[in-house]
């Protein structure tokens, strides 16, 4: 089995219409985000230059948004598509464009791409580790997206994917959730 697989908390849909499979919901499970533990066992340092390394490697094909179940806008907020440049396109138009990601893969870039994606994903990101398995150079992406979702759940009590139809955690809050310097 997959690490991810290891870990879930949900080996069998709460909610579901249909199922394959025998209810293993008893089975023995890894700690719930061992791998992120051991990461942050090591130094700020050690993370850091380790994260540097990552984000040098990435060469910003996308295929990890691409096969991302969760990542469905129509239009990806790093990435825009619907400003389609023309030989009519004047340079000032090109200039002025909404850019929050530059398309040249150098590690400033990729480093915002992947953290603004972790945080987009943040209360939507179910574990499934489709990002990491079909990286081609092979960046550890679950370990970001796994940092969001303990956050999530510390914090907030919130478990992405426990609760078809209910509210996103990005898009609701409860008069007791942290953060008093709001009010």
């Amino acid at each position: 089995m997959a690490d991810r697989c290891l870990e879930c908390r949900e080996p069998f849909p709460k909610e579901h219409n249909v199922t394959y499979g025998e209810n293993k919901t008893g089975r023995e499970l890894a700690a719930p985000f061992a791998a992120l533990a051991s990461f942050e066992a090591l130094g700020e340092g050690e993370r850091w230059d380790f994260w540097r390394r990552q984000f040098d490697r990435c060469i910003r094909c996308f295929a990890c948004r691409s096969v991302c179940p969760m990542c469905y806008c129509d239009e990806c907020v790093v990435d825009s598509i619907t400003f389609p440049v023309t030989a009519e396109t004047t340079a000032e138009e090109k200039a002025n464009r909404i850019r929050w990601v530059e398309r040249s893969a150098v590690r400033s870039e990729n480093i915002t791409y992947h953290m603004t994606r972790a945080l987009h994903l943040a209360g939507r990101c179910v574990d499934c580790g489709e990002c990491e398995r079909v990286c081609p150079v092979n960046i550890p992406l679950r370990l970001l997206n796994n940092k969001m979702e303990r956050e999530a759940r510390e914090r907030f009590g919130y478990e992405p994917g426990a609760s078809i139809g209910g509210p996103s955690l990005v898009a609701s809050f409860n008069d007791n959730d942290p953060g008093g310097f709001i009010r």
